[in-house]
């Protein structure tokens, strides 16, 4: 019936056909409504309406080529075989291509190598972190042995030095080759077990340089003196909350002489250093005054690279620095 509705709307029906289809909508309205609809389609359609009259001769001529194309006798066509062109010459790039190619390159390698990098430096922070975190271990295992104190840097030989930490962690069979003295920002560490031995037999000048090789990439705590000169240690403390905040070892600073400019941000990492406390955690710090109360990590109150002038006035030593 769509058929014979669409027919009715175009009058291209016979008279017998048009009368039923009249009859059906008018005893249907669902065809009444589905005709309407028809003729809103169709409306676009009047534009083309009208009487068109056919270029003269037009039917003849048609019928004459269709007798010609029946009488010729067609000649046989090869069928082609497929193949695929061989480029011989390369492919000439267009100079719009290459500027467009040049913009693209130079884009992702402007927001893509920064990114990488900073990356790279966030990884190698954390992991340096990670590697003081072993120390906190280790450190905490030699206090619980020896009274809650740390490893002393004393005036004594072969504990005269800040690096020489180690060799007193290795004799209380507390460090071995858990730990790394080479920040993973620098490479990875070669354990030298040698650097631990025959210390009493060196002379001063040796025994120094083998405590700047033993301080390694880090920093380590030269304690403090009292009012009468006395050095002692630092120790732990669990009924102190505010002795978990003094800084027990840290990347190594840049070394520039002595006074107030002397020791600033670490060589380890770009803008600041890992700083291990005695509580155990570790931060990254973006500036050398994160002690108590803002205090110098690496100068002491007399903006010395020496032994802290009181409890919490302590000082992180290179390797070869002396209380």
């Amino acid at each position: 019936m769509d058929i014979d509705l669409v027919g009715y709307l175009l009058r291209a029906l016979d008279p017998d056909a048009e009368q039923r289809v009249e009859a059906h909508v008018q005893s249907h309205p669902e065809a009444q409504r589905q005709l309407e609809l028809l003729r809103r389609a169709l409306e676009p359609l009047a534009a083309d309406s009208g009487d068109f009259n056919p270029p003269p001769g037009l039917a003849v001529r048609t019928l004459a080529r269709v007798a010609e194309y029946r009488c010729r006798e067609l000649t046989t066509i090869p069928i082609p075989v497929a193949t695929v062109p061989v480029s011989r010459t390369p492919a000439i790039w267009r100079r719009p291509d290459l500027l467009v190619a040049a913009v693209l390159l130079v884009a992702i390698v402007g927001l893509g190598v920064p990114k990488v990098v900073q990356w790279q430096g966030e990884s190698r922070r954390i992991e340096c972190a990670n590697n003081l975190r072993k120390f906190s271990v280790v450190l905490t295992s030699y206090s619980r042995l020896h009274h809650g104190e740390y490893p002393a840097i004393t005036d004594e030989p072969t504990r005269n030095y800040a690096g020489l930490y180690l060799p007193i962690l290795n004799e209380a069979g507390v460090a071995g080759e858990y730990v790394s003295t080479s920040c993973p920002a620098n490479g990875p560490y070669r354990y030298d077990p040698t650097l631990l031995r025959n210390l009493a037999g060196l002379t001063p000048d040796e025994l120094r340089e083998r405590a700047r090789q033993l301080g390694g990439c880090y920093a380590y705590t030269l304690g403090y003196r009292d009012a009468e000169g006395r050095h002692h240690p630092l120790r732990s403390d669990p009924t102190d909350p505010e002795n978990n905040h003094i800084p027990l070892m840290a990347d190594k600073p840049v070394r520039e002489g002595e006074g107030a400019g002397a020791r600033q941000l670490s060589v380890n990492h770009r803008g600041g250093q890992n700083v291990l406390y005695i509580g155990g955690h570790v931060r990254f710090c973006t500036a050398p005054r994160v002690g108590v109360k803002g205090d110098h990590i690496y100068l002491n109150d007399q903006h010395e690279p020496r032994a802290g002038r009181h409890r919490w006035d302590s000082v992180l030593g290179l390797g070869d620095d002396q209380p």
